[in-house]
């Protein structure tokens, strides 16, 4: 049986000011890529990704990415959300929470 993985990959290097600048969070994003381009291609899983870098990065493209593509796995399917840059902590919106 062939199972999905859908995959949101999101790095960030490029912030407005005054938030400084990362180094390495995009081509973090882009080894992650390529590593699940080979190892998947080696399994039993068919891959979906979706890649979003600096600008396209938006909240909104993100909160997009969660409900249209992550929202496609089934329950035999995986789902990865991979993100590099800047951290904070703000409490999720309800669409997120776990019941």
């Amino acid at each position: 049986m062939t199972r999905n993985l859908y995959a949101l990959l999101v790095g960030i290097d490029e912030y407005v000011a005054p938030v400084s600048p990362l180094k390495g969070c995009v081509n973090d994003i882009l080894g992650i890529k390529a590593y699940l381009e080979k190892r998947v291609a080696n399994d039993d899983y068919q891959l979906h990704l979706h890649t979003l870098l600096n600008e396209k990065a938006t909240r909104q493209s993100v909160i997009d990415g969660f409900r249209h593509h992550l929202g496609q796995a089934g329950s035999e399917d995986v789902a990865l959300f991979y993100f590099a840059g800047h951290g904070g902590q703000q409490d999720s919106p309800e669409a997120f929470w776990v019941l």
